[in-house]
C-alpha cells in the first residue's frame, strides 16, 4: 500500500474506507499516485493497482461524469507513461485492463 493510500486507510480504517473516499478525496489521491508513478517512486505496478482500484470505485459511484474526468486522464496517463516503456517483455494486469 502507497503512503498516501495508507495515511487514507489510517483515517477511515478498513470498513469505512470506501465510504469515506468521496471526489475530492479520491481526486486527489489519483493525481497524487500518478505523480508517484510518473518519478517512479517504490513498486510502481503495485501503485497503479491502487489507482485501478480507486477509478473503479468512481466508475461505479453516482458522481457525475465530469467529476470522474480528472481522476481516470490520471490514471490513463500513468498507465500509457509506465507501460510505453516497458513496451517489450510487460503488459498491465487484468485488474488495470478492466
Amino acid at each position: 500500500m502507497s503512503g498516501a493510500a495508507l495515511c487514507t486507510f489510517a483515517i477511515y480504517g478498513d470498513n469505512g474506507l470506501k465510504n469515506a473516499l468521496t471526489i475530492p478525496v479520491t481526486e486527489t489521491l489519483v493525481s497524487a499516485l500518478a505523480v508517484q508513478v510518473e518519478l517512479e517512486l517504490g513498486d510502481v505496478d503495485q501503485v497503479i493497482e491502487e489507482m485501478a482500484d480507486l477509478c473503479g470505485e468512481l466508475l461505479d459511484s453516482h458522481i457525475s461524469i465530469m467529476s470522474r474526468t480528472g481522476p481516470i486522464t490520471a490514471f490513463a496517463g500513468a498507465i500509457g507513461g509506465h507501460f510505453e516503456v516497458l513496451f517489450g517483455g510487460r503488459i498491465p494486469s487484468e485488474k488495470v485492463i478492466r
